[in-house]
């Protein structure tokens, strides 16, 4: 019971001071070095609160750091793929867009800097999110839902798409 009240009360705190900080100061920079020191805070309170709760036991102390990371892993993977991804972010393009189409040469205006870009969207294409024709890239009802998905995510998170 120590090591999921510590987890919780640790990942609680580095998640709520992620959120106000990224509320207070909006960025387009992802700020790799403070989400890493906030990253250490959950981590030292984790172990405090474990410590609080059981003593010097050893062995539930390190569990309790070890889930610990892998749910900030798992957030930094998950705020990646929301604030960052290219593809996420040529959906959401497409789908604002009026009547869901925009001229492929206005994609490509955007991102004529990556040699990427001609890559993602024939990935997208060959998984089904987007449809090329006319000259034109428009969504699939699969990638319609997708982006949906990941809208409602990145809300969550208070992340701005971008790539």
């Amino acid at each position: 019971m120590a090591v999921a009240i510590s987890v919780s009360a640790g990942f609680a705190v580095f998640l709520a001071a992620h959120l106000a900080l990224w509320r207070r100061q909006p960025s387009n920079d992802p700020r790799m070095g403070r989400l890493a020191a906030l990253a250490l805070l959950g981590l030292a309170i984790t172990a405090a609160v474990h410590r609080a709760l059981a003593g010097a036991e050893v062995v539930g102390l390190c569990a309790a750091l070890w889930i610990e990371t892998s749910l900030l892993v798992g957030y930094f993977f998950v705020y990646a793929g929301l604030a960052r991804s290219v593809s996420v972010t040529l959906l959401d393009c497409v789908r604002r867009a009026p009547g869901g189409r925009v001229p492929f040469g206005t994609l490509l205006e955007g991102y004529q800097r990556s040699s990427r870009f001609a890559d993602r969207i024939s990935l997208m294409q060959r998984s089904g999110l987007v449809r090329v024709s006319g000259g034109a890239v428009s969504l699939t009802p699969r990638g319609a839902a997708f982006v949906r998905g990941i809208e409602t995510l990145r809300r969550l998170a208070y992340a701005k798409l971008q790539g």
